[in-house]
């Protein structure tokens, strides 16, 4: 599916996934799970509430891994309908 392609594409380079990191770690999104709860076409463009979850990753002292800490948010999008790129996002 393009859309879900898109939406993974974008939750991989967006610092929005990282403002879920609590700990001062760093979101590791290669085991990124996406759920679309809802997708509403709007003319150009479409509505989209999802569901991300993903671990954060913690450092040891040492430069370790140390921990890895399951994460999840809830975002909405506006998604281009014709190219899929995303126009606007937030936490909801």
């Amino acid at each position: 599916m393009q859309l879900e392609s898109s939406l993974r594409q974008y939750f991989d380079n967006t610092r929005l996934v990282a403002e879920l990191c609590e700990r001062g770690g760093w979101p590791d999104t290669r085991e990124l799970l996406l759920n679309l709860e809802r997708v509403d076409a709007q003319g150009d463009h479409l509505d989209v509430d999802c569901e991300i979850r993903f671990e954060e990753i913690l450092m040891l002292g040492c430069g370790g891994v140390g921990k890895r800490i399951p994460r999840t948010g809830y975002f909405h999008l506006r998604v281009n309908a014709e190219s899929g790129a995303v126009e606007a996002a937030r936490l909801r």
